[in-house]
């Protein structure tokens, strides 16, 4: 892999990087390409397939750059018509559309994703897999995690509700609990 970034606050500091980036690199008889230079960070940034930019709470967000969305859009139009003729196998498109997949769950593309998936399971009619999101942090996976548990307390807790195990109306004081 030969890109790579640097995100500093102050522009002098990257103008000063930059230029002796250059020298570094000549050293090495190579030099960078017309797409170098220094940009604003709330243009967000293009890199390695995605488009990432900083939310007003300082969040990252990484969307699949256009490009991305495109080849799979064209592949899925091949595979509809060379599917049925016998022209590619099953085992070629999960192949391919798996390597798609796993690059672009490096972003937040799990709908996009799921979308693209449904449509290669109507060519080949069997169920095809998405990645999880494969950037996320330990303390993402945490947080999701005791989302996914609260979820499941309130689906028992109402369907404890329902079946009258617990009764919104409370008893009388008479009337012992295992009445």
């Amino acid at each position: 892999m030969d890109d790579f970034l640097a995100i500093h606050p102050s522009k002098e500091f990257l103008k000063n990087l930059l230029a002796d980036f250059r020298v570094f690199m000549g050293s090495y008889g190579l030099e960078l390409n017309e797409k170098t230079g220094i940009f604003p960070l709330r243009n967000g940034i293009d890199f390695l397939g995605f488009h990432s930019y900083l939310t007003e709470t300082g969040g990252v967000v990484q969307k699949l750059r256009k490009d991305g969305i495109d080849r799979i859009k064209k592949n899925i139009k091949i595979w509809r018509v060379e599917y049925p003729a016998g022209n590619i196998t099953k085992e070629k498109i999960l192949e391919k559309f798996g390597s798609w997949d796993a690059h672009a769950a490096h972003g937040d593309t799990h709908a996009l994703r799921t979308k693209y998936a449904k449509q290669v399971e109507e060519i080949i009619g069997e169920k095809v897999p998405v990645h999880r999101k494969i950037n996320s942090t330990r303390e993402v996976r945490a947080k999701r995690r005791v989302k996914q548990m609260q979820n499941i307390y309130k689906k028992q807790h109402r369907a404890q509700e329902q079946s009258g195990a617990f009764s919104p109306v409370p008893r009388p004081a008479d009337i012992p609990p295992w009445q």
